[in-house]
């Protein structure tokens, strides 16, 4: 067979020529390996396995010096996006995250080394085990399927309808990766889904899908980028390295800072509207995005597929009470918590939690991008459960946060303040005979929230001073910020949520017939200063 001598210990050798255009590269011009045995059955085989991993190392190194989209120093050094993470990216985000780059990956595609896959939204077809399909004879049809698939109106029995939001697959991706390699589109009826082996998805009517529309799995782009890491050059990364510092001057100075850096001065732009507990919320929010996604992340880093990478796979896989994991599995942080709960069924973020870190970041972004840290609109147009969508939600003009909240029923107003506490004004006995298990404030916070609509924080600070009677006899809430009242010379001092929030409220005429008046007059007798004296001072939340 080609590639087989024997020498004259009869031993014999598998060698190739290299390709003259890998010659450099390689730095020899043919590639020479004993097989160990002097039997020429054995032989070919033996020198079949080497000829074939010589081959693949000229293909692979072919991808390396022909693709204009590779980046050998990612290729070599990984990325924070890909390292340990499970899922499903776009493919030209995957192509920029490995350094391989997206003509690569549908190269891999094409010779079916990689799977593609396309993130399925409310679509219309047939669930169907792959066993009650007949598989497809003769060369495969203008679908690209390896099946036999009916229309809608001839499905077996055992499928059922269903609209379908996932991650499906298609069953062969040789011929459509290669249609996409030559700017075509791919249209099929057919996707098998990796979530669930043996089952296979069949639309009622064919799609056309682009090279936009298709992602490929983290885990094998990853074990290809390791692959070809092994094959860069010394000389490639020097080579590269030469590049990177030429075009360094062209990236401005911010974007080639590290994000974490820029935390403390977004804070202190934004510090003055929020109190301590929202700012640490913020910060908390910055901190676990560049957790999740590297913590060497520069702004240059950022990207729109990166954005949406963090709010469609990394974000929605971050676990609920992780403080609990902590204490279970004596984790230190939240990927470590992360991982501790791989395959197991405990509860994730909610989506409505997920939703409020994303405005949070969007505003990090926001203000990075006109600082000059990172490309400004990376948010815009990102549309459904997007950062930018979340973000204009939020500051929409005319519209409150409380305006969006769903009130109380009457129904549930009525289950709230039928406890004994409302009803008679001081709880429950104990089996001692005391109001051990209730406090004043457990009674009046919630009254006084129902009939003035002030938040809890602002009545939780209100002082004995706080109350009083103006010239025309009304009773007056003064809701108010600054030095507080406290007895104990505490640093502690009343804040609101911003200066508009200064403002007085009549004191209802409902909480005079309960006694209020009554209770500030016992505790003003007693020289307490504060209305609700039980309530402790946080730094952080306040009383």
């Amino acid at each position: 067979m080609d590639g087989l001598t024997r020498r004259r210990s009869g031993v014999y050798v598998a060698r190739i020529s290299v390709p003259a255009r890998l010659r450099q590269v390689i730095g020899k011009t043919e590639l020479i390996a004993s097989t160990g045995v002097r039997d020429l059955k054995v032989a070919r085989i033996v020198a079949g396995g080497i000829l074939a991993a010589w081959r693949r190392q000229f293909l692979d190194l072919e991808s390396l010096t022909l693709s204009q989209d590779i980046d050998v120093l990612r290729i070599a050094s990984g990325s924070p996006i890909l390292a340990g993470a499970t899922g499903h990216l776009r493919l030209a985000e995957t192509g920029h995250a490995s350094g391989l780059g997206a003509v690569t990956l549908l190269r891999e595609a094409a010779k079916g080394q990689l799977d593609l896959q396309y993130w399925a939204a409310g679509l219309i077809g047939h669930f169907i085990e792959l066993s009650e399909l007949d598989e497809n004879p003769g060369p495969l049809t203008m679908y690209e399927c390896d099946y036999l698939v009916p229309l809608p109106e001839d499905m077996p029995r055992e499928a059922f309808e269903m609209a379908f939001t996932g991650v499906l697959q298609l069953s062969s991706a040789e011929v459509p990766a290669a249609r996409l390699l030559n700017g075509e589109s791919v249209a099929t009826r057919f996707f098998i889904d990796p979530g669930s082996p043996g089952h296979g998805f069949i639309l009622d009517k064919p799609i056309s899908l682009t090279r936009d529309d298709f992602h490929v799995a983290t885990a094998q782009v990853e074990a290809l980028r390791r692959r070809m890491a092994t094959l860069v050059t010394p000389t490639q990364i020097a080579e590269a390295n030469t590049k990177l510092q030429v075009s360094a001057t062209a990236t401005p100075v911010d974007r080639r800072r590290a994000l974490k850096d820029s935390i403390d001065a977004f804070l202190a732009d934004h510090a003055n509207p929020r109190g301590a507990e929202q700012t640490q919320r913020i910060r908390s929010a910055c901190e676990l995005f560049l957790e999740l996604m590297g913590q060497d992340l520069c702004g240059a880093d950022l990207s729109r597929e990166l954005m949406r990478r963090f709010r469609d796979v990394v974000l929605p896989r971050v676990p609920a009470k992780e403080n609990k994991i902590r204490l279970i599995h004596k984790t230190k942080s939240i990927t470590e918590s992360m991982k501790a709960i791989e395959g197991v069924d405990w509860p994730r973020m909610s989506a409505e939690q997920q939703v409020k870190r994303l405005i949070w970041i969007s505003g990090w972004m926001d203000w990075l991008g006109n600082e000059g840290w990172a490309e400004k609109g990376l948010l815009d147009g990102i549309s459904g459960r997007g950062l930018a969508g979340a973000a204009s939600t939020k500051r929409r003009k005319n519209q409150k946060d409380q305006d969006r909240r769903d009130s109380f029923t009457e129904h549930e107003l009525n289950q709230i303040f039928a406890a004994p506490w409302f009803l008679n004004g001081r709880g429950e006995l104990t089996k001692v005979g005391t109001y051990r298990t209730w406090m004043p404030y457990r009674t009046w916070l919630p009254l006084i929230g129902l009939l003035t609509g002030a938040r809890l924080g602002e009545i939780a600070q209100l002082g004995i001073d706080d109350i009083w009677q103006n010239d025309s006899g009304v009773w007056l809430f003064d809701i108010t910020d600054g030095a507080d009242q406290d007895d104990d010379a505490s640093p502690a001092k009343k804040r609101l949520k911003n200066s508009n929030a200064r403002r007085q409220i009549p004191v209802h005429p409902k909480l005079i017939e309960l006694g209020l008046l009554d209770w500030h007059k016992q505790l003003q007798q007693h020289g307490y200063k504060r209305l609700f004296p039980e309530l402790k001072f946080d730094a952080v939340k306040g009383y």
